[in-house]
């Protein structure tokens, strides 16, 4: 791996900010009705590791999304709740799966054995569910790194069994040039980057190096007080996995229908950037920038956008 490539993951630690109440509102969240969330199954991977996933769906659900959170996420409540709102609401059945060391999934925290690793990964939970449910079509949702990670994926593996991707308020990497500028850079979201670990893991891309923490996420202490299994750093190796880095190539790449979805008051991105890089996608796009909504309050307007996303393409 070139050593630009390095610098371009280290550059993630720009690409989230915190405004005067931490890297982005909560409360809009909070307010989701309490429901008792389900306990993850286990997906085994070719490599032995077992992958939580959590599923709601029926057996009549012509169509299912896979989703996949944001940085240091998982299935948590949230998440969750749009997968039941997805199924009680819009008859489209869903399966949240956590990334190998991220939530109940296990393998090291904030690792993977390589990138693309948690590729295969996603390929496999495709399969899987496709293997389950033969009729259905089938779709990837990502919110933030979560729709990084789908990128990749969709730019670096082959065999594809989808029928379209959605990204909710997108990381588009450090190439994208859409991450806003904040004049207080201590504000970060990133709390420290470890440069060196980037350095030496490009030049030795095969060696431990590539495993050590390098990027430190600001999450506030209540929040992970309150839920333990938020990750609160990246590896070398997870970083890059999750960060689309030459934006305008791995879109050019993908083949199949796109909804680029982003609240206009991200506290993030900047919108109308986001946005603009459909017109990279060689296939259907459909756009749209959402009033009143921020990073995380998108997830409240999530299984409409989907549902409408895939009713479209369903015509």
């Amino acid at each position: 791996m070139q050593v630009i490539k390095l610098l371009g993951c280290i550059f993630l630690s720009g690409s989230f900010f915190m405004n005067a109440t931490g890297p982005f509102s909560f409360k809009e969240i909070d307010s989701i009705e309490k429901f008792n969330v389900i306990e993850p199954q286990f997906l085994k991977a070719s490599d032995g590791v077992q992958l939580a996933y959590y599923s709601f769906l029926n057996p009549s659900n012509k169509e299912i999304v896979i989703f996949y959170a944001g940085a240091g996420l998982y299935g948590n409540k949230t998440y969750q709740w749009v997968a039941k709102m997805l199924q009680e609401e819009h008859g489209i059945g869903c399966y949240i799966f956590d990334i190998r060391g991220h939530g109940n999934s296990q393998g090291v925290r904030g690792d993977a054995p390589s990138i693309d690793r948690v590729w295969l990964d996603v390929e496999q939970a495709i399969e899987f569910v496709k293997n389950k449910n033969p009729h259905s079509k089938i779709y990837l949702v990502g919110h933030s790194s979560g729709a990084g990670l789908i990128i990749n994926y969709a730019a670096h593996i082959n065999k594809k069994l989808e029928y379209g991707y959605i990204f909710l308020a997108p990381y588009l990497g450090p190439k994208s040039n859409t991450a806003k500028a904040h004049q207080n850079s201590s504000a970060s979201f990133i709390k420290n980057v470890r440069s060196w670990v980037y350095i030496l893991g490009a030049m030795l891309p095969n060696s431990f190096i590539t495993h050590f923490k390098s990027v430190f996420f600001n999450y506030p202490d209540d929040i992970l007080k309150a839920d333990p299994l938020i990750l609160a750093y990246y590896t070398y190796t997870m970083s890059c996995a999750t960060t689309p880095y030459d934006i305008d190539l791995l879109l050019k790449k993908i083949d199949k229908p796109v909804g680029i979805f982003i609240g206009k008051n991200d506290e993030q991105f900047l919108p109308e950037k986001v946005i603009a890089y459909k017109n990279l996608i060689n296939a259907p796009v459909q756009t749209e920038i959402i009033e009143n909504t921020a990073h995380l309050s998108i997830l409240l307007q999530a299984p409409k956008l989907i549902s409408d996303f895939i009713a479209r393409r369903s015509i």
